[in-house]
């Protein structure tokens, strides 16, 4: 059943596969010829695909970008959105610049007072 196998890849062109005296199998073989073209196609895929994924969005973006037409309602509706946003964001940096001020207020006042607390001095019993 091999030689048959064998004689068949000759014909088909693909005997130097195995060749007489290598010492290879032909499952040897075809398992290191399967490994080659496995990793020659997943590297032409990868190949493919950035280049495809460039295409697209070099081109059908763009297109699809610039084909969007927003209507003078749509455009106020983004705008006014866009200024809630802005004073949520204003908003925050205020309350964000009373929580820094608090807080360097009461670092000063820490260090300012070196008295050391002793906390188990209300404790009855405690000598």
């Amino acid at each position: 059943t091999k030689h048959r196998v064998k004689e068949e890849m000759a014909l088909r062109g693909l005997g130097h596969f195995s060749a007489v005296g290598s010492g290879n199998s032909l499952g040897d073989d075809l398992r290191h010829g399967f490994r080659v073209l496995r990793e020659a196609l997943a590297t032409q895929t990868v190949a493919f695909a950035s280049a495809g994924l460039e295409a697209f969005i070099s081109r059908h973006l763009a297109e699809a970008l610039g084909a969007i037409q927003l209507s003078e309602e749509h455009r106020r509706v983004i705008e006014k959105e866009h200024q809630e946003r802005q004073a949520v964001v204003q908003l925050v940096k205020i309350r964000l610049l009373k929580v820094q001020k608090f807080l360097a207020a009461l670092t000063a006042a820490v260090n300012s007072h070196s008295t050391v607390i002793d906390v188990d001095a209300d404790i009855p019993g405690k000598d």
